[in-house]
């Protein structure tokens, strides 16, 4: 009997023809997004689906440089950090904490957890704007007075917490040695950028801009390059249409997941 209903409400939304299309919407929004079924079999908490949804969860939350290296990374560790993030961040269910690492069980419990992640923030506009193609160019903006005072730091100490002042002056010398060296390497990039724009000056079909970008002066070095660009156009294209489709169809999503 239960497995006949879950095939009815399955089957509601592909009569109405949006559910499916939500999902498969917000599978391709998101990074190294799993098929529709697999949401399916999560909300009636299949074992085989935790493995992917593990792996979307550690996309979705890691920093960049840890998800160059998630090949080197076991399931183990993936979901340790992806427990570790969301109870940073507040997840309220400690249900999620006392899953087992090894991805057998537990897929409904991490669909909520990305539901949670949808709910409480523009996480597919941050998405987009992670994985977007830089074509201009763009230099952070860093405050280089932030740190620049040598004065010791002002510490707000309560009497039964015990401070180490030798170690908290190590720790400030070493971040203003850090702060003056991300500083330094923010002029040098600079001065690149300078030269690029003064040697290709007069070169850019637009006027207003009158010099080309770095992107583009690596397409006149290496051509087959720009076949690599037109690649990740497209694939920031196929994103964009996605979250086109996603936000027309949330809603459709959500009401799928409180029935």
């Amino acid at each position: 009997m239960g497995r006949r209903r879950r095939r009815v409400d399955w089957a509601a939304g592909v009569g109405t023809g949006t559910l499916p299309e939500a999902i498969a919407a917000l599978s391709r929004l998101l990074p190294a997004g799993p098929s529709p079924e697999i949401f399916r079999r999560a909300k009636f908490d299949r074992p085989e689906a935790a493995p992917a949804l593990w792996r979307l969860l550690f996309h979705v939350l890691a920093p960049l440089p840890e998800r160059g290296a998630s090949a080197s990374l076991s399931p183990e560790a993936q979901a340790r950090l992806v427990k570790a993030v969301l109870c940073s961040q507040g997840y309220p269910r400690p249900v999620l904490a006392q899953l087992p690492e090894d991805g057998s069980q537990g897929s409904r419990e991490l669909l909520l957890a990305l539901s949670w992640l949808l709910a409480r923030e523009p996480l597919t506009e941050r998405l987009l704007v992670q994985t977007r193609v830089q074509l201009g160019d763009q230099v952070p903006d860093f405050e280089s007075g932030a740190l620049a005072s040598s004065g010791p730091p002002v510490l707000h100490m309560g009497a039964e917490v015990p401070v180490d002042l030798r170690c908290v002056q190590w720790l400030m010398g070493k971040l203003r040695f850090r702060w003056r060296h991300l500083i330094s390497s923010q002029q040098e990039q600079c001065t690149l950028l300078g030269k690029i724009h003064l040697y290709t000056h007069g070169c850019h079909s637009d006027q207003n801009l009158g010099h080309l970008s770095v992107t583009e002066t690596e397409m006149l070095r290496d051509p087959e390059g720009g076949q690599q660009l037109l690649w990740a156009l497209e694939c920031e294209n196929t994103r964009l249409k996605a979250a086109l489709e996603w936000r027309r169809w949330e809603l459709v999503f959500w009401r799928w997941m409180v029935s």
